[in-house]
């Protein structure tokens, strides 16, 4: 057995987190306890305190190599046995085998038995584990192992066919009323100004995960909202602030004025120091963290802060999107409805189908990405529509039959 550990508070030699181990009382008793994150980030014991724990130590497992050895040789002898106790009986034992399996398999594994050379049958591999399935070539291994570790499945194919769908809804949109119509309308109806926030925070969370595992799919997706767009909401937010601040009325507490801005009363000579100021700080944080190889996981962390505070200081639902924002939101719903419109629905673009038209919808996007004028992509899809005549609805009907 390993020993005690004592004065284990005062060395700081202490297990190591959420590993049961054993501890002695200070009354002599034995008992199993672990080490666990305390509610202020130190480390505590799970079911008692320091005062009472007078040491530890690790908890040594029992070998059983031994026994197990044993244990498979009766197990292959008793096997032995039954064959030859059948034959002499007379059966014919021939349609009977027996194999060795690894130990390890999980309930409901799938395994491959294969007949080698000699007519043995020999254990091929787990089919629900990657590294024995013999059916496997090594790239798909490897594919398949990134799967498992982190959830991505790359599939440049598909081109996001959700976006396609909410594109038309918002193309074919007729407000409740019957006054208001199509794409812009929508947007305005649907989708307040804070919306953008959320938006693009989870599109830059996506171009983090990309960039670690898929550069070729980054480097597409990056073209719509990317840092840059990041700056251009942040300065958009900021001077519509300051505007919707300067338009509150001014109620005063004592003769002091004073604005209810979101909810808080601030005075206004504290409206500086205590609004803009703070929002210039964490703005900061944000465009300190772009680079010409910005990483996209930690812009993500820094922009998650600022829309936290934004979320504190909201503007009205009717204020006006940022233009950069909207030109970048038109761009990859374009982008993502002309691709599958192109590769999944026989459609022409500029009268030309298949790979040409894909290439042509590329350079077209490169060249509108230049400018920042994919208002003129989303100008293009309308057309591209048009020309071929294409009815998302009756084309649903087609494939799923409702």
């Amino acid at each position: 057995m390993s020993e005690w550990i004592r004065n284990y508070t005062i060395d700081g030699n202490r297990p190591p987190l959420y590993e049961i181990v054993e501890i002695i009382m200070t009354d002599g008793t034995i008992r199993e306890d672990m080490m666990i994150k305390g509610k202020y980030g130190n480390c505590i014991w799970r079911n008692y305190t320091d005062a009472y724990v007078a040491g530890w130590r690790y908890i040594e497992e029992k070998s059983n190599k031994k026994e197990n050895k044993d244990m498979m040789n009766n197990r292959k002898n008793n096997k032995e046995n039954r064959v030859a106790a059948l034959k002499a009986a007379g059966m014919n034992t021939g349609k009977y085998f027996s194999i060795s399996l690894p130990e390890g398999l999980q309930p409901g594994a799938k395994i491959n038995i294969t007949i080698d050379e000699n007519g043995v049958p020999v254990f091929d591999g787990d089919g629900n584990n990657i590294k024995t399935n013999s059916a496997l070539t090594p790239d798909e291994k490897v594919l398949l192992n990134q799967v498992c570790v982190d959830g991505y499945v790359k599939n440049s194919k598909l081109h996001r066919r959700w976006v396609m769908a909410q594109m038309f809804r918002m193309l074919n949109y007729e407000s409740y009323d019957g006054k208001r119509f199509g794409y812009d309308a929508y947007l305005n109806d649907n989708y307040g100004y804070m919306y953008q926030f959320d938006m693009i925070l989870e599109e830059i969370r996506v171009l983090g995960k990309l960039q670690e595992r898929d550069m070729g799919e980054f480097n597409k997706r990056k073209r719509f909202f990317n840092d840059q767009v990041v700056v251009d909401l942040i300065k958009d937010y900021k001077t519509k602030l300051k505007k919707y601040i300067e338009k509150l009325p001014i109620r005063k507490c004592k003769g002091t004025p004073y604005k209810r801005i979101c909810g808080k009363n601030i005075f206004v000579e504290d409206i500086y120091q205590k609004v803009l100021i703070p929002f210039d700080n964490v703005a900061y944080n944000v465009v300190y963290n772009m680079t010409p190889d910005t990483n996209y996981m930690k812009l993500y962390l820094v922009l998650k802060r600022l829309v936290k505070f934004a979320k504190q200081y909201k503007l009205p639902f009717e204020t006006p999107k940022c233009k950069e924002w909207k030109n970048a939101y038109k761009g990859a719903g374009s982008y993502y409805t002309l691709m599958n419109m192109v590769k999944f629905h026989n459609c022409r673009a500029n009268g030309m189908y298949g790979l040409d038209g894909v290439y042509f919808i590329e350079m077209l996007t490169d060249q509108y990405g230049e400018t920042g004028e994919y208002y003129k992509l989303f100008a293009f899809l309308k057309k591209t529509i048009e020309d071929n005549h294409f009815d998302f609805g009756l084309r649903m009907k087609e494939i799923y039959g409702k």
